[in-house]
């Protein structure tokens, strides 16, 4: 496994939030959203679902995630109306393919 200090590191903006039951991972950054029973869940398909697109991508020789489309406005937007949002902020190691999502405090 390699050095996390001496990795490249990418930050994305996500948030949680139920909805019917459900829990969503949405990220602000790139249109990247997961769901899950559980909030740990959704959190933990979001992070597998980064680390493969991650893989993709410097597998083409392109930087992390440059392949997936930015959120649309509109989407942020209207998920920034929901109550009860939990922020996080999601760092992306790229050598070695490691994603911590960590809650922020508010």
């Amino acid at each position: 496994m390699a050095d996390k200090n001496n990795d490249k590191k990418y930050e994305l903006e996500v948030v949680s939030f139920q909805e019917d039951g459900v829990w969503i991972v949405q990220c602000f950054n790139k249109d990247i959203a997961s769901f899950g029973k559980t909030e740990d869940m959704a959190i933990e398909s979001f992070s597998k679902i980064v680390k493969g697109q991650t893989y993709f991508d410097e597998k083409r020789g392109m930087e992390p995630l440059s392949s997936t489309p930015k959120t649309p406005t509109h989407v942020i937007n209207e998920i920034k109306r929901i109550n009860g949002l939990i922020k996080y902020l999601a760092v992306i190691y790229s050598d070695s393919n490691e994603v911590e999502v960590n809650k922020l405090v508010a």
